[in-house]
Formats: structure tokens, sequence, C-alpha cells
């Protein structure tokens, strides 16, 4: 389910027909069973998808692919919806109590992963750019200390002369004083950050260790099991659900992820 466009797409599919080209195929929320289960949040049996209207035909005919039957069941986490997990062609009909639970407990792990890998994503982008944003100021802070020493030392070096000769004058020497201290104070703030950037240098340069190497393990995990993560958390192919090969439970046949 793609927040952005309000589309449900194929994210993942574990069927072994690579021509089918289902990954980024889009299913409308209206016309469709996928989108009755995401619009009313529930789970859909279809024995016979060929007598029901909501049946999303197209998808067939693009694909070459058969769906003969199909039970379905949003995919949610806490109160957002993620999309929905479809179990395809049955091999000895009917849908039982038990696949509705097993589908169902499948749906609700795919979901928590499916998030924490956006969110994984999400803070890998945060990170970027706030590692971006923190080298434009240390760049600058760089340039600037660099382009004020020559100027200041100037100034420091004329505001010397100028203190000298107006001592015990009164008030040119006072002016004369205060011009000086304000020229060293500049130069300790100039110095300050040159020693803090100096030392994150050597911080940075010396291994600090990831802060998201777990996340990226994790996002390594989950591309293994053949998910589009970055698409998903990116908002390009959010998943809908899972269609493709349903193998697990014995006599199922076929399960899809959109």
């Amino acid at each position: 389910w793609d927040e952005n466009t309000h589309e449900l797409r194929f994210a993942a599919t574990t069927t072994q027909q690579s021509d089918l080209n289902l990954i980024g195929q889009s299913v409308p929320v209206q016309g469709s069973i996928a989108g009755t289960i995401l619009t009313e949040q529930r789970i859909v049996q279809v024995d016979d998808t060929s007598s029901d209207p909501r049946h999303y035909r197209k998808m067939n005919e693009n694909t070459h692919f058969v769906t003969r039957s199909l039970l379905g069941v949003p995919m949610r986490s806490k109160d957002r919806m993620i999309g929905v997990l479809e179990a395809l062609n049955k091999r000895s009909l009917p849908w039982t109590q038990a696949d509705h639970e097993h589908l169902s407990v499948l749906a609700a792990q795919a979901a928590v992963a499916i998030e924490s890998a956006q969110l994984v994503e999400a803070l890998k982008d945060a990170n970027q750019e706030l590692s971006e944003l923190d080298q434009m100021k240390n760049d600058f802070i760089a340039i600037a200390s660099h382009e004020l020493r020559t100027p200041l030392a100037v100034i420091l070096g004329y505001a010397s002369f100028l203190r000298e000769e107006a001592r015990g004058q009164g008030k040119l020497s006072e002016h004369a004083e205060k011009v000086m201290a304000s020229g060293l104070q500049l130069r300790r703030i100039i110095e300050d950050r040159s020693d803090m950037q100096n030392k994150r240098m050597k911080e940075l340069t010396g291994g600090a260790v990831s802060k998201v190497s777990e996340a990226t393990a994790f996002v390594a995990w989950m591309k293994s099991r053949g998910v589009n993560v970055s698409s998903i958390a990116k908002g390009e192919m959010d998943i809908l659900g899972v269609s493709g090969v349903f193998n697990q439970y014995g006599d199922r046949s076929e399960e899809h992820t959109s």
C-alpha cells in the first residue's frame, strides 16, 4: 500500500515463475478483492474467483496467471495499514479456519518486519542528511576560522599599538583596551572551534562503530528473503499483500505479496 499515491502494488511474491513480472504491478483499491480487504480491514475468502465481481481480472490477463481461489488478510502494524497478504489457489478447497489463522499470523509478522525495515531506511536517510549538514557546518567553521585568522592578527596588532599610545589618556585608553579585549576573545573562540574540530576528526578516524549496524544487518536479512526493502521504505512500492505460492501447509498451492 503506497500511502503517497494511494495505490496497491505487488511488492513480493513466493512464486517460482519469474516470467510473471508481478513486482511493481498495481491493483486498484476500488474494484478488487485486495482493495476490499484493505478498505474494510477484514479477512476475505473466495473459493471461486470466476464468480466474484470484485476479482481484478486484468491482472490475470497481464501476467497469464490464473487465480482460481483466494484467501486474503489485512496487514496492520498498530493502527497503520501496511498492506494485504494473499494466498492463492489452494489445492484442496475450501479454505478452513486454520488457513485463516495461519495467514493472519504470517500477516502480523510480515507487517512488523516491513514497518521495521521502513523505519530503518528512514533512519538511515535522516542520518545521511544530518551527516551532510554536519559536514557543511564543519566546512564553514574551518573556512571561517582560516579566513578570520589573518585579518584578526592585523586588528590585534593595531589594537596593541593603540593601547600602548593611549595608555594613561583616560577614555581613549579605555576604548583601546576594549578593542584589544574583544579581539582576544574572538581569537579564543576561533582557537576553541579549531580544537574541537581537530578532536572530532581524531575520534572519527579512530574507527567509531556505526550507530545503525544492527539495523543494516536487519535490512540485509530482509533483502536475502527477497523483500525489496528500499522500494518499500521510500514509498515507491509499499507492500499491499503477499500473493504467491503458498506451500507451507501441505495442500495449498499459490501465494503472492502486493
